[in-house]
């Protein structure tokens, strides 16, 4: 997972990928389980640390994260 969260906290971007068939079906099953819970807590929290100036890239890093919440699968990080 570390691998995965570090590189957005250097700047870079995430790229989508083709999504293929597999990909699509494990993202539907994990959005139906509840994955989308942790994607509105990130919500939440990005918008709590866009409250102050010293808080709004780690609240712009949030908004990131939940993208990658939503979508986990099909994602390259670059």
């Amino acid at each position: 997972m570390a691998q995965i969260v570090i590189p957005v906290f250097r700047g870079d971007r995430v790229k989508p990928v083709l999504i293929s068939g597999i990909i699509y079906l494990a993202t539907s099953l994990l959005l139906i389980l509840g994955w989308w819970e942790i994607a509105i807590i990130h919500l939440v929290s990005g918008l709590i640390f866009c409250i102050t100036i010293v808080g709004i890239p780690w609240g712009l890093q949030h908004f990131k994260m939940a993208i990658g919440a939503i979508f986990p699968f099909g994602k390259e990080i670059r």
